[in-house]
C-alpha cells in the first residue's frame, strides 16, 4: 500500500467512525425520548439517521474495495 492509498483509507475510516458515532448518539437520544413518552420526537430523531446510515454503507463498501484493491480480502486470516 502506498502513502496515498493509506491516507485515503485513513480518511474513510475516520469518516466512518464519525458517522457511526452520530448514529449511536441519535439512537440514545431517541431511546431517551421514547422512555419519556415523546414518541414523535423519538421517531423524528431516528429519521435524522437516514443520511449517516447511507454514508456508513457507502464508506463500508468503499473501504472493502480499497482493501481488496491492495490485495487484502475480508476474513483471509481465518
Amino acid at each position: 500500500m502506498d502513502q496515498q492509498q493509506q491516507r485515503e483509507i485513513e480518511a474513510r475510516l475516520d469518516k466512518l467512525g464519525r458517522d457511526a458515532q452520530k448514529i449511536a448518539e441519535n439512537a440514545k437520544e431517541a431511546l431517551d425520548h421514547l422512555r419519556t413518552g415523546d414518541l414523535q420526537l423519538a421517531c423524528d430523531i431516528v429519521a435524522l439517521s437516514h443520511y449517516p446510515i447511507a454514508h456508513v454503507r457507502a464508506d463500508h463498501d468503499a473501504l472493502i474495495e480499497a482493501f481488496t484493491a491492495i490485495g487484502i480480502e475480508p476474513g483471509a486470516r481465518r
